[in-house]
């Protein structure tokens, strides 16, 4: 289980998915267990992200700035997201919003999986190797990369290394071959 340490006006707190067990007194606490008491375990922070301003960004539903890489069947865009719809947003469309991103002060762009996958939220892995082709290409990823640094911003990917969709490499031997299967273990 996932849980996140807030920090909010010198105090410390635990959130994960049972909400807030406790607000910690005291300011400068390395760490929380369970019940949100102080723990041993100590959390490295980098010091470049102490004072970053984040902006998560879920690539098809961002800005579709290149319309020749659109899913079949691509909403008009402002209509009603769903689990299965596509809008067409991709990394072009990162790249001509990156004036907009620099003047809302974000110096850390947060990035929603890009790799090859089949659904519009891209979290069930294809391929890792290959930025989803609705998305762009490797090429102009790293254009994206380039301006985002040019722009005194720093670049995250949600890698999702612990997911991967049916269709995945890994998942298909899995299936094929049970047990003697070298990614076995990797499923549940």
């Amino acid at each position: 289980m996932r849980r996140f340490l807030l920090l909010l006006a010198g105090s410390v707190a635990l959130l994960g998915c049972q909400g807030t067990p406790g607000a910690l007194a005291q300011s400068g606490a390395t760490g929380v267990d369970a019940q949100g008491r102080s723990a041993t375990r100590s959390v490295t922070v980098p010091d470049w992200a102490k004072d970053a301003v984040f902006y998560q960004i879920f690539p098809e539903r961002f800005a579709n700035g290149d319309k020749r890489n659109d899913p079949p069947k691509v909403q008009a865009w402002g209509g009603k997201p769903e689990n299965d719809n596509y809008f067409g947003g991709d990394l072009q469309g990162i790249l001509d919003k990156m004036p907009y991103l620099k003047d809302l002060g974000v110096n850390t762009l947060y990035f929603n999986p890009i790799f090859a996958a089949t659904s519009n939220h891209k979290y069930n892995t294809r391929d890792y190797s290959i930025i989803d082709p609705q998305f762009g290409d490797k090429a102009l990823f790293k254009k994206v990369v380039a301006a985002a640094h040019a722009n005194g911003m720093r670049v995250i990917l949600d890698g999702v290394f612990n997911h991967t969709g049916d269709d995945n490499v890994a998942f298909k031997d899995a299936e094929a071959n049970g047990p003697k299967s070298k990614f076995w273990n990797w499923y549940n």
